[in-house]
């Protein structure tokens, strides 16, 4: 199943929010406060996960520097996980960030995360660990590649 991504706009705060809270979790900290969700689309780069019609998850990240940036956020809603999209919409933006000079790339995720097997099929590899991560309590771990 084919996907595109597009730019997020503050017409998808709602799509948004729906999709984090169909995947929020312990181990997955994300925004699901509306008026956040739009500083979030304001303020990085988001972009919507649609196939066809319908709009399945977001990804986004936040440039660092002139070739390194952190992909801040990959969520698909959990009727879609499974399916390849998250892949694929992963795929696409690795794909973009080369072409725009990036060749430096990092994300977090939990230990427990399923989607660090995703990761890692993309040729992330860990680099690190954060204990207590953003004040939660909880691990995560810093998956880094080159491009």
């Amino acid at each position: 199943m084919k996907i595109r991504l597009r730019p997020a706009t503050a017409d998808d705060v709602g799509a948004y929010v729906r999709i984090a809270r169909g995947v929020a979790s312990p181990i997955n900290l994300t925004i699901i406060d509306p008026a956040e969700v739009l500083a979030e689309i304001n303020s990085a780069c988001v972009f919507m996960i649609k196939r066809d019609t319908e709009i399945v998850g977001y990804i986004s990240y936040e440039e660092r520097s002139s070739t390194h940036t952190y992909i801040s956020e990959l969520a698909i809603h959990p009727d879609f996980q499974g399916s390849g999209m998250g892949s694929q919409a992963l795929g696409t933006l690795l794909m973009d960030l080369g072409r725009a000079g990036y060749n430096h790339i990092e994300l977090v995720t939990h230990p427990d995360n399923p989607a660090k097997r995703l990761y890692e099929r993309h040729g992330f590899t860990v680099t690190g660990r954060i204990e207590d991560y953003e004040g939660s309590h909880t691990p995560r771990l810093v998956l880094s590649r080159r491009i």
